[in-house]
Formats: C-alpha cells, sequence, structure tokens
C-alpha cells in the first residue's frame, strides 16, 4: 500500500515493498524501481507509461537522447508487468512534448507539414506521462537518490528522489524538481 503525505512544498512518499534486497551490498535497483514508479502513478498526467530502459548516472537531462539510456533491464520490465503498467520509448513520447500549448508563431500562417503532421498524431493521443527511472546512486550506507524524467505533452522536467533505508525496506524521504519546463 502506498501512502502520501505532504511536507512543506515537497513530498514524502512511504512505501513497503517486501521485496526489497538490503545489506551489504548494493540497493536491489527492481524493489527502488518500484517504489519510484508508485509515486509517479500518484502524480501521473493521464496514463502512466514506465520507459524499463534506466537513464544513465551522470547524463546531461536539459534533454534526452539515446545516449541517456542504458541497456533495457528485464528485471525492470517484469516490476511493470507485475504492477499492469505499460512500457513505452520515451525518446517517441519526448517526440510529442509541447505538442499542446504552443501556438503558430503569429509571423506564420501554417506550420511545416511535418510538424503539423507529428503536433496532429500527437494531440490525437490520449494524455500520457512518460518516465525514464535513473540508475540508483548510493549517497552513504543508508540512502539513494534517483532522477526520473518526465515527458508529458505539455512538460519535460527532471525529479530527484532521495530514498532511506528503514529495516529491509526503502522509503522515499524527498522529491526535488531539477529542472521543468512547460507550455
Amino acid at each position: 500500500m502506498l501512502k502520501r503525505c505532504l511536507v512543506g512544498s515537497g513530498v514524502l512518499v512511504l512505501a513497503q515493498v517486501a521485496s526489497a534486497q538490503v545489506g551489504a551490498g548494493t540497493p536491489s535497483d527492481p524493489a527502488i524501481f518500484r517504489i519510484v514508479v508508485q509515486s509517479e502513478a500518484g502524480q501521473a498526467e493521464g496514463v502512466l507509461l514506465t520507459d524499463i530502459r534506466p537513464v544513465r548516472a551522470g547524463a546531461d537531462l536539459l534533454g534526452i537522447d539515446a545516449d541517456d539510456l542504458g541497456a533495457a533491464s528485464e528485471a525492470r520490465g517484469a516490476v511493470l508487468r507485475r504492477m499492469h503498467l505499460r512500457t513505452t520509448d520515451i525518446l517517441a513520447d519526448d517526440e510529442c512534448t509541447f505538442a499542446h500549448g504552443l501556438p503558430v508563431p503569429p509571423e506564420q500562417n501554417s506550420l511545416p507539414p511535418e510538424v503539423a503532421e507529428a503536433r496532429a498524431r500527437c494531440r490525437a493521443r490520449p494524455e500520457f506521462t512518460s518516465i525514464a527511472v535513473g540508475e540508483v546512486q548510493a549517497r552513504g550506507a543508508d540512502s539513494v537518490q534517483v532522477r526520473v524524467v518526465r515527458v508529458t505533452t505539455s512538460r519535460y522536467s527532471v525529479v530527484e528522489y532521495t530514498l532511506r533505508r528503514s529495516g529491509s525496506r526503502y522509503r522515499i524521504t524527498g522529491q526535488r524538481n531539477v529542472f521543468s519546463i512547460a507550455s
């Protein structure tokens, strides 16, 4: 069960995931991935779509491209199947960013045909939030951070989650907007 509590301007999300592998080694990516996806599902505009490729640590996230993504993760795919969530290609979804809200410039009578076609295709899609969850980054013995690229038809943003180990589980203790641009 997911419990959400507002804390100041941030959101504190507590999630229980029995499959979290904690101990002396690296935190379990699938367990942390699940907690972050659960949080994103609670904030999504429309349908939540998730790319199973991790965003590489240190990637320049002011605009996402193929070099920013790692290899597809079967473990992440299995998590999404158990959660009954759909996978996506965030790079294809990023082509629809700003399809809503940006008018034709006043000096132009119409958009170039390829832009008009892409805009029409994107506007015909149901509302969605497409995410790509970053690689888990250790921030001490009991703390990790994960960045999420979030794309909708009117916004591109990057959010950073901080998770802390509590016993054999992780819980989200902070969420901060790193970058956001909207139309």
